[in-house]
């Protein structure tokens, strides 16, 4: 997985914009392919929850799942065999011994969840992608229904 890691000829090209999610909640996602030299069948899911202030991206090889991702907002808790509790910042890399269940905790990413396009900029130096195209903010928290009060 390293290998696929380290590949800096990992592209996406066109813009990415996202979409409701299957669920009707108040998260939004995309799936893009990723193209790179070596073939491997690549994608990015992105999330994101405004309610919540929860964002996510993770990059999935085909047939193994998420093997890269970032997670901000959402507290992660390691197996027990290993160092437990990382925190609401944190990603995700593939271990054989654990899959995508081992996370730590980064010190180069500076984004919060809701700077998603920054987010989205610190992951793709990470995972040594290119993005030619822009990733379009997520859908006004506004367009969400409204919760208690009367308006």
């Amino acid at each position: 997985m390293e290998t696929i890691l380290n590949d800096a000829t990992k592209v996406i090209n066109g813009d990415i914009r996202w979409q409701n999610d299957e669920d009707h909640s108040p998260t939004v996602e995309f799936f893009v392919s990723v193209d790179c030299e070596s073939g491997y069948p690549l994608r990015i899911r992105g999330s994101y929850n405004a309610k919540c202030q929860n964002l996510g991206f993770s990059m999935i090889l085909g047939g193994n799942g998420r093997i890269y991702g970032l997670d901000i907002g959402t507290d992660h808790h390691n197996p027990k065999q290993i160092n437990g509790n990382v925190g609401k910042l944190h990603k995700h890399i593939w271990k054989n011994a654990y899959k995508d269940k081992f996370a730590y905790r980064p010190n180069d990413i500076a984004a919060g969840a809701n700077e998603v396009v920054k987010a989205w900029q610190e992951f793709c130096v990470e995972a040594n992608i290119t993005h030619c195209g822009t990733l379009e903010e997520p859908f006004p928290a506004s367009l969400f229904p409204a919760t208690g009060g009367s308006q």
